[in-house]
């Protein structure tokens, strides 16, 4: 262009600047312009050898572009929200075969073609297990799943880093003046440029920070603390309910009394037997319900039915008392040999429709917001957020500590993610996590805006899952050998304890004392019954020795009518002599 125009005012033909105004396509500043162009493009067709310019050999003899254009292809890109960087990736030539030569993919980012060996400023937050710090002579040391995720990125992307927690212990959100705080703050205004933490990937953050592909994948879980174990001294009655033990004490009345009535009508039975042959004890009611009892407890009866349908009716009981036995025999070595710990709070629902028990989670975090966005969407999540936000003392906590210290000592439910809290019950025994997780999303690592190195972190994370690399990490800190037995309420094999099966010893002094009563009122009733005999016989006596008083009184009468029969027979005679002469 500058020899095009040395050419023109070498010939005297000076083009004048000129101011132009907008009159249109067809007014005469266009058409001045115009005839200018054509001039000047003219003018540089002339130029029969090419020119040697600034960006190379110019010549346009073969058309209206240079035909010797050779353009560098160039990548910029904003770093950290204060800066630019450039870099050559491939370039365009007209004259070669191959005009177009990449020598990288465009819109792709490569921290290794920016600066290898620099040092990446990473900012953190503690919070087992994700990121544990423990102070050693040397200074502080870390350790945890980011750690070594850190380690393992630096060690692929051949950099260093410099490591450091952010100051307001926060994950990150935004203030009421428009501000971040947090680790979302550190990367958005350059401190940083990278935050690799149990990091929540929510859309907000999403518009001010750029978030790698998840390294874990998670939801929201309950944590509360497990309910105080208590003994029940009658365990042996549990496997049956109330109501089948009311049903097996009914049949054996019933079965008794069935019986007792084949008894008295069979032609066959006792009781006929009975009629002609004294001696043979009869089959009454009382022996019939026995019979039935002894065959519950699988012993046998002193009397048994002697009648074809009678035996029937015991072979049918005895088959019903076959199955009640075993089945009683089965779970009860299942109840006395596993220990359960019921709760009230089983999932999200039975936490939402009770209010003795207080539950929350972080203040100002992710969760938090998202139940305050969801409580517009669903009556049981309204439920929720209205009581979290009304009930005293407040249901949120300052810390995921505070959340746990808070779980031990009053009745509260942290709500909080899954992994953690999975983590923090392995460490702590008196907690148990209860419910399926909820509110599905996954752990991100935050770059600034646009930072070429997300995506080369991204396939490393991927290629990290595709090998098993990120499992492995997840099984060697969040499924660390813990003290702590199983869950409670998942049950749990133990030992039989004497508190278990006290109900039976109690049951066994019970019978004694029974039999003790039984014995004395069997002694009663037979003292009254020697009592009764004994007066019977006493009033036997009374009345023979009446009947024999009254023998003797008219045998002692009738001897003395006789005596004086006697001596009036002597004295006649002599009377009648007398009287004679």
């Amino acid at each position: 262009m500058a020899t095009a125009i040395d050419y023109v005012t070498d010939r005297g033909k000076w083009l004048c600047p000129r101011n132009l105004s907008a009159e249109g396509p067809m007014g005469k500043d266009a058409l001045y312009s115009q005839r200018c162009g054509q001039k000047f493009k003219k003018a540089m067709k002339k130029l029969k050898a090419p020119v040697q310019g600034l960006l190379g050999d110019i010549s346009f003899l073969h058309g209206h572009s240079n035909d010797n254009l050779n353009m560098e292809i160039t990548s910029v890109e904003n770093l950290m929200n204060t800066s630019s960087h450039l870099w050559p990736i491939g370039s365009w030539n007209s004259v070669a075969k191959e005009k177009l030569n990449l020598i990288q993919t465009p819109f792709t980012r490569n921290l290794d073609s920016y600066k290898i060996n620099r040092t990446l400023r990473i900012v953190t937050i503690l919070e087992a297990p994700f990121m544990m710090k423990q102070e050693t002579e040397t200074g502080p040391q870390y350790m945890g799943y980011c750690m070594d995720l850190i380690t393992k990125i630096a060690e692929t992307l051949n950099v260093n880093y410099e490591l450091y927690e952010v100051p307001d212990n926060k994950y990150g959100s935004q203030n009421e003046d428009g501000t971040w705080n947090g680790l979302v703050g550190e990367v958005y205004y350059g401190r940083a440029h990278l935050a690799v933490a149990g990091m929540i990937i929510t859309s907000a953050r999403g518009s001010v920070v750029d978030f790698t592909k998840p390294f874990m994948n998670y939801g929201v879980s309950i944590l509360i603390r497990k309910p105080r174990q208590t003994t029940n001294t009658f365990a042996f009655l549990r496997p049956l309910r109330i109501s089948v033990w009311g049903c097996i004490a009914a049949s054996i009345l019933f079965t008794g009394i069935i019986l007792c009535i084949l008894d008295r009508i069979s032609p066959f039975s006792r009781y006929i037997e009975k009629q002609s042959r004294p001696d043979r004890v009869k089959f009454n009611l009382l022996n019939s319900v026995w019979f039935t009892f002894s065959g519950l407890m699988q012993q046998g009866a002193d009397d048994t039915p002697r009648s074809v349908s009678g035996r029937l009716m015991g072979a049918f009981w005895w088959f019903c008392s076959l199955i009640v036995v075993a089945t009683y025999t089965a779970n009860l070595a299942a109840f006395l040999t596993v220990s359960r710990m019921d709760t009230s709070i089983n999932s999200l629902d039975d936490l939402a429709i009770q209010s003795n028990v207080v539950y929350g989670t972080i203040e100002n975090s992710s969760l938090m917001s998202w139940f305050e966005r969801r409580s517009y969407q669903n009556e049981l999540y309204s439920r929720m957020w209205s009581f979290m936000s009304t009930v005293e003392p407040s249901a949120w906590v300052a810390t995921p500590e505070d959340g746990y210290e808070r779980v031990m000592k009053e009745d509260y439910a942290f709500l909080w993610d899954a992994p953690i809290l999975e983590y923090v019950k392995q460490q702590e025994c008196e907690m148990m996590t209860v419910g399926k997780p909820f509110n599905l999303k996954g752990y991100g690592i935050a770059t600034p805006r646009g930072a070429r190195y997300r995506e080369d972190i991204s396939v490393l994370l991927l290629k990290m899952q595709e090998q098993g690399l990120l499992e492995e990490l997840r099984t060697k800190w969040f499924e660390k050998k813990s003290s702590c037995l199983p869950d409670a309420a998942r049950g749990q094999l133990t030992d039989v304890q004497l508190e278990t099966v006290a109900g039976v010893f109690y049951v066994l002094v019970i019978g004694v004392a029974v039999a003790f009563i039984s014995l004395a009122l069997e002694k009663m009733y037979s003292s009254y019954r020697e009592y009764q005999k004994s007066m019977a016989a006493r009033g036997m006596q009374m009345q023979e020795y009446q009947v024999s008083k009254r023998t003797s009184v008219s045998t002692t009468a009738s001897s003395q009518h006789c005596d004086d029969m006697v001596t009036n027979t002597h004295s006649w005679p002599n009377h009648r002599s007398n009287s004679t002469f």
